[in-house]
């Protein structure tokens, strides 16, 4: 079923105290830099971070994901599968 997803907040932000990353499930310590979303998804509020280094892999691999749009942990798998190729 697809879900249906309006992006309220977007912004690079300096965490203050340790979040997961949505992306890779990794820890972003306190202090790192990481990207806030927030917004709602089928209704519901929703909000997330993502790491670093997970923002980087997705400007390198434009499109990868459908309209952008992934699941937790979804970049940690595409990188294993990008490790084996």
């Amino acid at each position: 079923m697809a879900k249906t997803q309006t992006v309220l907040s977007e912004r690079v932000v300096t965490t203050r105290k340790a979040h997961r990353s949505v992306g890779c499930c990794e820890t972003i310590p306190i202090g790192a830099k990481a990207t806030y979303i927030a917004g709602i998804v089928d209704g519901e509020f929703a909000a997330s971070y993502t790491c670093h280094d997970c923002e980087e892999w997705l400007r390198q691999h434009p499109g990868y994901f459908d309209d952008d749009a992934f699941h937790e942990g979804d970049i940690a798998t595409a990188r294993e599968e990008e490790a084996r190729a």
